[in-house]
């Protein structure tokens, strides 16, 4: 008697059941909107008692799903100063994005508008 084997199923590997939200459809970083997200929270830098005119510059760096990993201020500025301007901008989330975390240099200066 010949033994018969069942017709083979199609198994699903796990990389085949992917989220929605597959590198596929994420965009690009966008660097405009990285900018836009911190430029709106340079108001929330008031209580810092920023030097008017004074130039700053943050190296922020955004993790792929759109939040801020870090934000350091790059330059001579008192260490108190720094740690106030980081916290408002570690805040700032821009769309989710395809990749690796991104670092973004945010220029701005004080009491500007």
């Amino acid at each position: 008697m010949a033994s018969r084997e069942a017709p083979s199923v199609p198994v699903a590997s796990a990389s085949a059941s992917a989220s929605p939200k597959s590198a596929s459809t994420t965009k690009p970083f966008d660097s405009e909107r990285a900018h836009a997200a911190l430029a709106a929270l340079v108001p929330k830098l008031a209580p810092c008692k920023l030097a008017k005119g004074s130039a700053w510059s943050v190296k922020v760096t955004y993790a792929p799903d759109g939040h801020v990993l870090s934000a350091v201020p790059v330059g001579k500025h008192a260490a108190a100063q720094s740690a106030c301007v980081s916290a408002p901008l570690k805040k700032a989330t821009i769309a989710p994005f395809a990749g690796r975390p991104t670092p973004y240099v945010f220029n701005f200066v004080a009491g500007s508008k």
